[in-house]
This record gives C-alpha cells, structure tokens and sequence, in this order.
C-alpha cells in the first residue's frame, strides 16, 4: 500500500513540474506602442539575438521568454529613431511550481524561458524632426512628460519599460 502511495506522489510531482510552461508557454505577445506617432515600424533583438518587428504601430509580436533584455529601435519618416529597452522578471507562477512542482519543476520552467515574463506593452515617444509642425512637436512634449511621470512611478517599483536619453531625444 505505501508503495502505491509513493508511485502516486511521485507521478504527481511529474505530472506538474513544469506547471509554469505548461499554463504559460515559452512565448508572450508584446504590443509596442508609439505614443506620439502611430504606424511607426520597430524592430527589437533579445539577448538571444532572437529578432522581433512590430510593424504600423501600435502592433503586437510573440516574444521567446527566457532569452533578457530586448532593445527596439522604432522609425517613422518625420522622427528621429526612437529606441527603448525593456527587461524579463521573474513570473509569479514559478514560485507556485516550486512550492507545488519542487526542484524538478522550477528546472523545467527555468530552462524553457516560462519562468519569465515581459512586460504586456512597451510605450515610447519618437521626437519629431527639426522643422514639424508645432502640433506634432507639442504632441511629443506631452506624451513625453506623460511616460517620464510613469517611468517615475515604475522605478518606485523597480521596473520601467521607458528609457529616455533627453539629450539626443531617443527613449
């Protein structure tokens, strides 16, 4: 009887190790969002030199996780390249699989990429080029000091998905 009982805990165990990959996957949509200049293209390359578009923006593409940090690079007749950079964290339900799924599980999840999460949208500004119209440049000032506030109260958080270099009028 103990045996059969061992088998079941055992076949458990198995069954969710990896609950993380299983409920998750290995793949996350993420939405670039230019927000002063909609129908930019971006293109962004992970850690992993995996490389991603996000084509008319505002749009979507499947991100592999596991593979750090992503740099984009957006463009747009008009604007100066805009470029952000945005990390992985931990996700929440790795430290379930761990709880429930022991070691096995949060091996299974770390190797696969599941453990981690990107952010579900990446908003920057593009800086309009010398000589646009004042509607665009003032578009560019609002949106700008909108998403620096929200960098602000995301880095009390410890996370941002807004890089801004004022200075060269990248972020």
């Amino acid at each position: 009887m103990k045996g059969i009982i061992r088998t079941g805990a055992v076949a458990l165990m198995l069954s969710i190790a990896g609950c993380a990959t299983i409920m998750s996957g290995t793949q996350q949509p993420v939405t670039i969002r230019v927000a002063n200049a909609d129908g930019a293209n971006c293109e962004g390359t992970d850690a992993g030199g995996y490389k991603y578009f996000w084509k008319d923006t505002p749009s979507t593409a499947m991100l592999y996780k596991g593979y750090g940090p992503v740099q984009v690079i957006c463009k747009k007749k008009g604007y100066a390249p805009g470029v952000v950079a945005f990390s992985d964290e931990i996700a929440g339900a790795f430290f379930g699989n761990i709880i429930l799924g022991g070691i096995i599980g949060g091996v299974v999840d770390g190797i696969s990429g599941a453990a981690e999460k990107y952010p579900h949208t990446v908003e920057l500004v593009m800086k309009p080029l010398e000589g646009a119209e004042e509607d665009k440049m003032e578009a560019y000032e609002v949106e700008r000091k909108r998403l620096e506030a929200a960098r602000k109260a995301q880095g009390a958080a410890g996370h941002s998905d807004l890089e801004e270099d004022p200075e060269d009028g990248r972020n």
